[in-house]
């Protein structure tokens, strides 16, 4: 399988070491690893500037944090 990176998705369903999935762009299904998934933060974390106030700090709410606050011209990191 192809990796794709980082998509924002919801939970729709459990079956033992797999999750339903609905990608939130696409509104398509999928079914994925339960290893394969990590949580996101809620909306008023985006753009946050002390990552440390991140309820999940994981790879991929950090890299969506500093890429959000990259293409709304906000210092991303500091010398």
């Amino acid at each position: 399988m192809k990796e794709l990176g980082f998509v924002a998705a919801s939970i729709k369903g459990e079956n033992n070491d797999e999750v339903e999935v609905e990608v939130a762009d696409s509104g398509k299904k999928l079914m994925v690893l339960r290893d394969d998934i990590q949580k996101m933060n809620p909306p008023k974390f985006d753009k946050v500037e002390d990552m440390a106030e991140l309820t999940c700090l994981n790879e991929a709410s950090v890299l969506h944090n500093i890429k959000d606050r990259y293409y709304s011209g906000l210092i991303y990191t500091y010398l």
